[in-house]
């Protein structure tokens, strides 16, 4: 079972962040868990070192710029 975070406006970022390690803990102890918390190096970072199977949660507060990050990093893999 995954763990479910909901909205809760007293949630701060590192309860979320919490959560969710508890829950990958609670399933599978063993599973890695690696915490880069500036967003563009957590995508560089996921996109350099990527691994078949692997799960990757990426959590931010503006989806528009993480999205636009993902779609810089496929053009210069795509030009490359």
């Amino acid at each position: 079972m995954a763990p479910v975070l909901y909205d809760r406006s007293d949630m701060t970022p590192e309860l979320a962040l919490q959560l969710l390690k508890d829950g990958i803990s609670d399933v599978n102890a063993n599973v890695p868990v690696m915490v880069i918390a500036n967003e563009d190096q957590a995508l560089e970072h996921i996109y350099a070192n990527h691994q078949q199977g692997a799960l990757y949660t990426i959590m931010c507060d503006v989806v528009t710029g993480a999205l636009s990050k993902i779609k810089e990093l496929k053009e210069r893999e795509n030009n490359s």
